[in-house]
């Protein structure tokens, strides 16, 4: 099998049967991510899969020469996806996993509510400690990346750290926090109990907030942010300003660095192109 330098996993839920709304940013979110993404989509090295039911690819691939598995969202192909990424990266590799969709909770064995994310099909569901068992099997040497787009999705992983709202890495202290394994890296769209809201553009298309905004901070970043800043930066813009609701990006890791950094692509964008001579 050949190795990976980075592999992403992109997975997009347009609609759930038990909900009465669908998402409708789903679609957008992939257009911002595959162009984010597009010089990786074209990079024999790196390996990209989409996991949704968004049909028309051709409204959010950026060209015919992108090179992505497309695979349907359910719960198996999902840690198929996780499972197979891990054999194929390359040691010190990375891997970018972006969920949008929907969270929310449900009862476990024990009768106390777990907060999970939902697959297309209302039976299937992934929990926190679900998600960071699949992604135990990655070897030390490499990163994961995991960003969430969903309904009280903060401190879904429950790692060792996280940064509060001033930008200070603090330990979680729970006897469960995840510090063994890869260096997982987590930015959730809101935190426990808060709800992540969708974007309108000035066109009226609908996108997720983290979708819409840590992108382009990224860019402003110049491709690389700090994570200690993302929830200062990006939380006045996804809460209401009225103060109707609070929408509060959180991050958590699994090690300790207080100056660690976040870019979705490790490939450099290429540079504009230069403007046509003009001819009066």
């Amino acid at each position: 099998m050949r190795l990976a330098s980075k592999v992403n996993i992109l997975v997009s839920i347009q609609s759930h049967p038990s909900l009465s709304n669908h998402n409708s940013g789903a679609p957008g979110d992939l257009r911002i991510l595959c162009n984010t993404l597009r010089e990786e989509l074209v990079d024999p090295n790196v390996f990209t899969t989409v996991v949704t039911d968004c049909s028309e690819t051709g409204e959010w691939l950026p060209d015919h020469r992108a090179k992505v598995n497309i695979v349907p969202p359910t719960l198996a192909n999902l840690m198929s996806v996780i499972q197979s990424a891990a054999v194929m990266l390359k040691p010190g590799g990375t891997c970018l996993i972006w969920f949008g969709g929907f969270g929310g909770s449900r009862p476990g064995s024990d009768g106390t509510p777990r907060r999970v994310l939902f697959m297309a099909d209302p039976q299937e569901v992934i929990s926190g400690p679900d998600l960071r068992s699949w992604l135990m099997g990655f070897d030390l040497s490499t990163t994961v990346q995991v960003c969430l787009d969903a309904c009280q999705a903060g401190r879904f992983l429950g790692l060792a750290y996280y940064f509060d709202a001033r930008g200070r890495l603090v330990d979680s202290q729970q006897p469960s926090a995840a510090k063994d394994g890869p260096r997982i890296v987590c930015v959730a769209a809101c935190h426990p109990g808060e709800f992540a809201h969708i974007v309108l553009s000035d066109r009226g298309v609908a996108y997720g907030g983290l979708a819409w905004y840590l992108p382009r901070y990224i860019d402003q970043a110049l491709g690389r942010a700090f994570l200690k800043d993302i929830e200062r930066q990006i939380k006045p813009l996804l809460s209401d300003p009225e103060g109707k609701w609070i929408q509060r990006p959180h991050v958590e890791m699994s090690y300790r660095d207080e100056d660690a950094t976040f870019s979705l692509a490790t490939l450099p964008k290429p540079p504009p192109r230069p403007a046509a001579p003009h001819r009066d």
